[in-house]
């Protein structure tokens, strides 16, 4: 594996790592507004990626942590017009 390979499976590695951690609920309150802009980008290369390894479960978790992130978002929208 090239240097630049495994330099680029680091930065998905921890990318998933910290998803994980704090998954989602801690981790929505600590997204950075500019990320929640760019969340489907990151979803698409995260899921770009593990398909292309055939990590599938890792996949599969992506798309959990996403939908979730989104619920989320509706449930924030929610309290703001409530509110």
């Amino acid at each position: 594996m090239t240097v630049d390979k495994k330099l680029s499976r680091q930065i998905f590695e921890n990318t998933l790592n910290t998803m994980k951690r704090y998954f989602p609920d801690e981790f929505f309150s600590l997204y950075p507004p500019g990320m929640l802009r760019k969340r489907d980008l990151i979803k698409k290369s995260l899921l770009e990626y593990y398909e292309s390894t055939e990590e599938f479960e890792k996949c599969a978790f992506v798309i959990e942590f996403f939908k979730r992130i989104e619920d989320l978002l509706t449930i924030e929208e929610q309290k703001i017009k409530n509110s």
